[in-house]
């Protein structure tokens, strides 16, 4: 079952974005339903109760892989739709099925809505998938030869945020990070610095264990280039990022890359490299994570990085205005772009879509494909 949805989420990854951004650019994506009424519906399809006008495929699944492939769609239609109901971050789920004994009762035991609806995405769905007792093995082995740079990067991961310190404190982190180097032959140098912040959405949304599965799905499967080969995920997309502000605004691209002779190495690295993670507050940010989880790691790295470059060209063209308006440095903005350039994830959202339909095919394919796949020059 596992490996039927591993496939499934592969094909669901190599799908283009037109139908994300024709559904955002109309408006769709702002229609809401009563909260509780959105709620049961998302628990509905992930119970397996999907009705025939809920999809496009068969009403009664050919094989265990188009029943998931069926499911995983109607959750992005509803996550493009709707979004997730404002109770999504609520630890309502109990999910510890397998493997915990007494010995591990002080791990969290329940989940949130968004967290069951992003493990289903990863194709962590089934109970299965949650091996604990083998995420146990790893903590066991204790720190890793990373374990110095991840206990000096877990004690700033959100730490003025107290609802995400109560879920997910230093020491939580680093069991999670430790173990996953662990699970990578323990090399030195296998956890890269914007590794917390990666892991910091699953920490909020779901227990531990189920963390550290999600997390390592996501990282291995939809953005390893993000964390492995020096970053060559991260600086390939720069280059896009850059090509895209080209296509989309050009007055600011001259004004960044031309007059001040700025790249988005220089300003733009921690944002595209934690893929809009490290916006605060992060209970907003995992907005955009229901998108990158069910669209891919596109999203975060490039276009949501886009979106707030764009929607804020004016005041960042305007070098005495930003100085007047309190804005740090003359163009040197990273401060300001980490913390989000004063846009809601729902605003970055929409404003991502519809840039994103303003680029040229080949553009939107490499950048749809760099998380995975080396880009051209």
């Amino acid at each position: 079952q596992q490996a039927c949805a591993g496939r499934s989420a592969r094909r669901l990854m190599e799908a283009p974005c037109s139908e994300t951004v024709s559904k955002m650019k109309e408006g769709e994506d702002c229609e809401r339903l009563v909260d509780s009424e959105l709620h049961e519906e998302f628990v509905r399809v992930l119970s397996g109760e999907i009705r025939s006008e809920d999809t496009d495929l068969p009403t009664q699944p050919q094989s265990m892989e188009a029943g998931y492939f069926r499911m995983i769609q109607k959750l992005r239609s509803l996550i493009v739709r709707y979004g997730l109901p404002q109770s999504a971050n609520d630890r309502d789920f109990d999910v510890m099925q397998h493997g915990a004994g007494q010995e591990n009762s002080g791990f969290r035991s329940v989940c949130s809505l968004r967290g069951l609806v992003w493990k289903a995405l990863l194709g962590l769905a089934p109970s299965g998938s949650i091996r604990v007792n083998e995420y146990f093995a790893l903590v066991e082995r204790g720190a890793s030869k990373d374990a110095e740079k991840i206990g000096i990067d877990v004690v700033r991961t959100f730490n003025s945020n107290a609802e995400f310190v109560e879920r997910a404190p230093p020491a939580a982190l680093a069991r999670v990070l430790n173990a996953y180097c662990h699970a990578h032959q323990n090399v030195k140098g296998c956890y890269v610095q914007s590794m917390s912040l990666l892991l910091a959405p699953f920490m909020l949304v779901m227990p531990e264990v189920d963390a550290y599965f999600a997390f390592s799905k996501f990282v291995d499967t939809q953005a390893p280039r993000y964390v492995r080969g020096q970053y060559a995920g991260v600086h390939d997309a720069f280059r896009l990022l850059e090509s895209a502000l080209k296509q989309t605004d050009s007055a600011l691209y001259a004004h960044l890359a031309e007059a001040h002779e700025l790249s988005p190495e220089l300003y733009a690295f921690s944002i595209v490299s934690t893929l809009n993670a490290c916006v605060p507050p992060l209970q907003d940010t995992v907005k955009l994570w229901d998108i990158i989880v069910a669209f891919g790691a596109h999203w975060g790295g490039v276009l949501f990085t886009l979106a707030r470059l764009v929607n804020s060209s004016a005041l960042l063209q305007d070098d005495a205005g930003r100085i007047n308006s309190g804005m740090r440095g003359k163009p040197l903005f990273t401060r300001d772009l980490e913390a989000g350039l004063d846009m809601t994830a729902d605003a970055t959202i929409c404003s991502a879509a519809r840039i994103t339909a303003q680029l040229s095919p080949e553009l939107r394919r490499a950048i749809l494909q760099h998380p995975i796949v080396p880009v051209s020059e």
